[in-house]
């Protein structure tokens, strides 16, 4: 029975492991693929509901990385979306080194500060709408007359109006809130994980015990997402 246990646990601490390499491994693909969605949905028409998603990833590795590292994440999220942009995909945005610069460095420094943020007080999706806004002032040289995420979202829809009715920045952080907010939804899902704990039975007369470890259900669950607190990797 020892073995068992010893066996189950092993397996348990290798799948918490497994998951957390994996999310590593994953998230900066992702942040790739997301700089490339965000200018999808600036240039392509019928491509709004990209914004809605597309900075997740970005604000996943604001929660999880080190401001260093948060900040290679920006700027790679940054990167892709000016390579996709001179590529065609987002013909509004200006297309030289200033535009390179702007979305290289700007997007750095959100997320480094995100996860200064994140360290200081946990992730707030608040905290990063907020964030933007400064964002938004810093990429104002883009040459978007409506910012980078109201840009996304076209004049003839309702985001559209609201964006005419309360300013582009409102927009702009209610769309980093959802995608922060999805973000603490894809951490409540979580995985349960068999796991035992350890019970010393008393068997037997008073100067004859022996001690039986007994196998029980645990609470222990692994997250898909990453931990709301300090970065870990």
């Amino acid at each position: 029975m020892g073995n068992s246990l010893r066996n189950s646990n092993s397996r348990s601490r290798s799948d918490l492991r497994f998951v957390r390499a994996a999310g590593a491994v994953a998230l900066p693909p992702l942040v790739a693929l997301c700089g490339v969605l965000m200018a999808i949905s600036v240039g392509a028409p019928g491509q709004e509901w990209l914004a809605w998603i597309a900075l997740t990833p970005l604000l996943a590795a604001a929660r999880a990385y080190s401001p260093l590292k948060a900040g290679l994440a920006g700027a790679v999220w940054g990167l892709c979306f000016y390579s996709a942009a001179a590529g065609g995909v987002a013909p509004s945005i200006d297309v030289g080194p200033i535009s390179l610069a702007l979305l290289a460095l700007v997007p750095a420094a959100y997320a480094a500060l995100g996860s200064l943020a994140t360290r200081a007080v946990g992730f707030a999706p608040v905290i990063m709408a907020l964030l933007w806004i400064l964002a938004e002032v810093a990429l104002r040289p883009l040459g978007l007359q409506s910012g980078l995420l109201a840009s996304s979202q076209g004049d003839g829809n309702l985001a559209g109006w609201i964006a005419g009715l309360l300013g582009y920045v409102f927009v702009a952080s209610a769309i980093v809130y959802a995608n922060a907010w999805l973000l603490n939804l894809v951490d409540r899902i979580q995985l349960p994980v068999p796991a035992v704990r350890r019970l010393g039975v008393v068997i037997g007369k008073p100067r004859r015990v022996r001690l039986v470890t007994v196998a029980v259900p645990s609470n222990r669950s692994l997250r898909l997402a990453f931990p709301r607190g300090p970065p870990t990797f």
